[in-house]
């Protein structure tokens, strides 16, 4: 009864450790193989209990059939779990754990067949011992099978093996693990020496999966992490090596891989393939072995067309502060250089355009103030005396001109008299002429005397409707008269 009850126990503890696992971590793979060899471990005790002899030989017969290949089963599968959690790597690309479990899952198959149709190859006659129906092993058929089924152990070892090696992050699991087999070994020893029957076995099953549930919970705190880093390290363009003290390359990502640079090989035999110049090679070597400063900065130049890297080396200390190796990152500038020297192209051409345009910009001004001297012309005739003669039509913009030349011209010359001739300018407005008299109170301002030669009807008329004072104003009908009073002085 007591049996019974912890069996009883065994299966609704295995069903709820299975569902929280599930529940938690179903996304993960090892607790999805947690999840399978629970729900085989309770197909294993409902099979135990339905070999009895209450139950009949058929449905005994039934039950040591699924007992038998279920035992398989779960070997198979705590191999695969180990796999998954210890070295995901065996999962990805050509997958070898599929190559380490199919000869198991074959010999599961032929299991099955024969005990499905009853062909005494692996198994024999089943007969009651003490209440309870067994069966035993062909010769040599199955013995064969069983030992092959035994040994299915061995590559889970093997994989606890690998990892503890390589894979520091593992190891504390490892170590749980392996001690808790040991001691249910030895509790169960301890138990068959106390004739405690099966319970021995329930509580060293119940122990070994309470702790491989820790394991994949545990274990699935770090993947997220690690998954992350790894897609990181994937996806980058950089070039991401970490090599030991002596060189060979622990670590080596994609981009790294187009350069040549393998697992386990020799970073500076990858290094010398891609022709990079010695110097530079030895002062990564220089760096690793007593480098005082954690980073250095390398720029290497290799190939047809030419590539460049920056190379930015960072040494790695263990916690005693010894150099264990280094990580090695190489940013292509290819692009980068080539980008910057056509921005540097662009940028001369630029400065050359904007110079040339400053150059234009001067001559356009000279050019201006050539036209401007040459549309109002300032003629000295005589010592003293300038003649200024307008011809054509006359906007405001003309009539500036006329003021900012003919006051520099006075300036320039300290003349005493100038004769603007008008008798060639076209009508000009109200507006304007109020231009022209303030030209001519400007000119009065430097000291010399205006005379106005040429007045027509219409402009004496603009020119009285300015309502201005005209008494220091001279007037004369010609060039000549004007001038005549001049010469004789």
């Amino acid at each position: 009864m007591a049996v019974q009850l912890a069996n009883y126990l065994i299966i609704i503890f295995n069903t709820a450790l299975a569902v929280y696992v599930g529940v938690r971590a179903w996304h993960y793979r090892p607790a999805r193989f947690f999840v399978a060899i629970s729900l085989v471990l309770i197909m294993l005790r409902i099979a135990g209990q339905l070999r009895t002899a209450e139950f009949g030989p058929s449905t005994a017969y039934a039950a040591l059939s699924v007992l038998t290949v279920m035992v398989g089963v779960i070997s198979t599968l705590l191999v695969l779990m180990l796999a998954a959690l210890f070295t995901p790597e065996w999962w990805q690309g050509a997958r070898p754990v599929r190559w380490i479990s199919a000869p198991y899952i074959v010999a599961l198959v032929l299991l099955s067949l024969d005990l499905l149709f009853k062909t005494g190859i692996f198994v024999g006659e089943m007969s009651l011992q003490d209440t309870i129906y067994r069966a035993k092993p062909t010769v040599p058929g199955g013995v064969i099978l069983l030992s092959l089924l035994s040994l299915g152990l061995l590559p889970g070892l093997g994989v606890l093996i690998v990892a503890f090696a390589r894979r520091p992050r593992t190891r504390p699991a490892i170590v749980i693990l392996m001690v808790t087999i040991i001691f249910s070994g030895i509790f169960g020893n301890l138990a068959a020496a106390l004739r405690l029957g099966e319970l021995s076995g329930i509580i060293e099953g119940l122990a070994i999966v309470g702790v491989l549930a820790y394991i994949v919970l545990r274990q699935r705190l770090f993947e997220p992490r690690s998954r992350a880093i790894d897609l990181a390290l994937i996806s980058m363009s950089d070039a991401v090596v970490v090599y030991n003290p002596q060189g060979s390359i622990l670590y080596a990502n994609p981009s790294a891989a187009t350069l040549g640079m393998q697992h386990n090989a020799l970073l500076w035999d990858a290094l010398a393939a891609l022709n990079i110049a010695p110097d530079d090679i030895s002062e990564f070597q220089q760096h690793l072995q007593g480098s005082t400063e954690p980073i250095c900065h390398v720029d290497i130049s290799f190939g047809t067309p030419l590539r460049l890297l920056e190379v930015t080396q960072t040494l790695l200390y263990d916690r005693d502060n010894h150099i264990q190796g280094a990580l090695w990152m190489a940013h292509d500038v290819t692009e980068l250089e080539r980008r910057t020297a056509l921005l540097d192209q662009e940028r001369k051409r630029l400065s050359q355009a904007v110079e040339r345009l400053e150059q234009e910009k001067q001559q356009r001004t000279e050019l201006a103030a050539a036209v401007r001297a040459l549309s109002v012309p300032v003629i000295p005739v005589w010592e003293g005396t300038l003649v200024l003669p307008l011809i054509g039509a006359f906007d405001t913009q003309r009539l500036r001109d006329l003021t900012y030349v003919l006051l520099e011209s006075v300036e320039r010359s300290r003349a005493q008299q100038v004769l603007i001739d008008l008798t060639g300018v076209d009508l000009i407005d109200e507006q304007q002429v109020g231009l022209l008299l303030r030209s001519t109170r400007a000119v009065e301002l430097l000291g010399a005397k205006v005379t106005l030669v040429g007045i027509r009807p219409e402009l004496a008329q603009a020119l009285v409707a300015q309502g201005s004072s005209l008494d220091t104003i001279q007037s004369a009908a010609t060039l000549q008269e004007a001038i005549q009073p001049l010469i004789g002085r």
